[in-house]
């Protein structure tokens, strides 16, 4: 057995949402090469405990306050950037993962089995002991920062919109109206339309 597959696998996870942090977390603790060393509910705490902590592995939401995890990716120091698996409600982002070199994609609820698949690719990324080359880190940090959204003058070029369960990137040149989506935002936009 080599030294790989033998240590622990250190892990963190960031997600805004509680129970899902706790839901990942559970899972994670029934396998004993897993230990979790850090839940965080920002991206900015998350580049904080990575830099710290130094894990194996971060399991990081997509859609965060502060940072998402995009941005996790784009800010961490390249030297101290662990495999990542991109946790999100929305399957829409999955190609981007994985330019971003991601190990996996989860989508929630997150099911015990997709864990359990992903921590095998995670072991087998681990025990290849092949390093990541700083070209490919920085390959991966440009692509990050190219899947952003852009913005001219202080105003976005492009914006996500939810489209049922998706969500599509949107250049602000092909949206030819908006419309509020519950009453409460619509009654809202109608007293401002009033006074």
């Amino acid at each position: 057995m080599t030294d790989a597959a033998s240590r622990s696998i250190r892990t963190i996870i960031a997600d805004d949402e509680r129970a899902a942090r706790a839901h990942l977390a559970s899972i994670l603790a029934c396998i004993p090469d897993v230990d979790v060393v850090g839940e965080v509910a920002t991206g900015t705490d998350a580049v904080e405990v990575i830099e710290r902590e130094r894990p194996d592995l971060a399991f990081l939401d997509l859609e965060m306050p502060e940072l998402d995890g995009l941005g996790v990716v784009r800010v961490v120091h390249k030297s101290r950037m662990p495999l990542v698996v991109f946790v999100t409600a929305h399957d829409a982002y999955a190609v981007r993962a994985f330019q971003l070199n991601a190990v996996d994609y989860l989508l929630k609820p997150v099911l015990p089995e997709r864990v359990l698949q992903t921590i095998e690719r995670v072991r087998a990324r681990l025990a290849s002991d092949v390093p990541v080359l700083e070209e490919e880190t920085d390959r991966i940090k440009t692509t990050a920062d190219e899947l952003r959204p852009r913005a001219v003058n202080g105003y976005l070029r492009r914006i996500p919109v939810r489209e049922r369960n998706d969500i599509l990137i949107v250049g602000v040149e092909q949206i030819a109206a908006v419309v509020a989506a519950s009453m409460i935002c619509a009654r809202f936009l109608l007293n401002l339309t009033t006074h």
